[in-house]
């Protein structure tokens, strides 16, 4: 009897978050803080399925900066299951106010053959707010 066997894509159920933006993903000027910005975070009890210390992470905006470009997930970030990076005053600064972004967070298996999202973040920049 024939089998068929399929592969799916692993889906992530954790996401990329930010703190200081609203639950609507308003990112206010007023809620930066500052001298940093806002906070780009991934944490939960696993931050993914087959997690290790040195997988290559990123962190993006969508068609725009790159905030974490491969580097690999370090012990202090898996023993806290917890990444940080910081989306500065000048990228801010360089969003279209009003615009929904969309904030990317990626890891690689293999070394950067390959990539796999986390759920992304929506962000829209409120610089008058």
């Amino acid at each position: 009897a024939a089998v068929d066997l399929r592969v799916q894509p692993m889906v992530f159920g954790n996401n990329v978050t930010c703190p200081q933006a609203d639950n609507d993903g308003q990112l206010k000027r007023t809620a930066l803080i500052t001298g940093k910005g806002a906070m780009l975070e991934v944490k939960a009890a696993v931050l993914w399925p087959f997690v290790a210390s040195g997988q290559p992470f990123t962190v993006a905006i969508e068609n725009g900066a790159v905030l974490r470009d491969g580097r690999p997930l370090s012990l202090g970030e898996l023993s806290n299951s917890r990444i940080e990076e910081w989306l500065s005053f000048a990228v801010y600064d360089n969003l279209v106010d009003g615009q929904q972004y969309t904030v990317n967070g990626t890891v690689s298996f293999d070394n950067g053959h390959s990539w796999h999202g986390l759920m992304p973040l929506r962000l829209t920049p409120r610089k008058l707010l």
